[in-house]
């Protein structure tokens, strides 16, 4: 995870993790950091989570692991349902690495997220295409709970995200089969 939350507030591309927090974490910022000392167009893209359907789906990403396992099983256990975190929609992904291509050099480290969101808002946007039961223990589990900024990129490319909790929950239940419940691959 290269990304933690600060007091709760959204990180962006300026913060200096003095104790990077993973493996990942610091060979990051190491590429980073050598990119910085060369004429090379350079992009690094810190993406929140990016969740959506694909032929080849992260079953292990909270909307789509969410949404596969409360039709699988007709019940979700659901932890800490408040913490606020940053979701990257596929689509979103595609269209920003397209806009990057296609326009001029604007190397440097760009956050990339389409919105801010909790596990209750994903719950209510998934009741509203099926039911199924809920169970909420009292143990927590913050391996979710992170923020980004992303209006550097969105200023410097004039791009704006467009998914929605919505938007890939409707993309998933499109490539569903309704015999299996698996994801059908395009």
């Amino acid at each position: 995870m290269l990304f933690r939350s600060i007091s709760g507030h959204p990180v962006n591309e300026t913060e200096n993790f003095q104790d990077p927090s993973s493996l990942y974490t610091l060979t990051k910022k190491t590429i980073d950091y050598y990119a910085s000392f060369t004429d090379l167009e350079f992009y690094s893209l810190r993406m929140a989570t990016v969740n959506g359907y694909s032929p080849n789906l992260r079953t292990n990403q909270i909307i789509n692991k969410l949404f596969l396992e409360s039709k699988k099983k007709n019940a979700l256990t659901i932890y800490d349902p408040e913490k606020i975190f940053t979701v990257l929609g596929i689509a979103d992904l595609c269209r920003a690495i397209e806009t990057i291509v296609l326009q001029t050099d604007k190397r440097g480290i760009y956050n990339l997220g389409s919105f801010n969101t909790s596990i209750n808002e994903i719950i209510k946007a998934l009741l509203e295409l099926h039911q199924f039961s809920v169970q909420i223990p009292t143990k927590h589990d913050s391996r979710y709970h992170m923020q980004i900024g992303t209006e550097k990129f969105q200023h410097a490319y004039a791009f704006t995200f467009s998914e929605t909790i919505r938007t890939i929950l409707s993309d998933l239940q499109l490539n569903i089969s309704s015999s299996t419940h698996f994801l059908k691959s395009r």
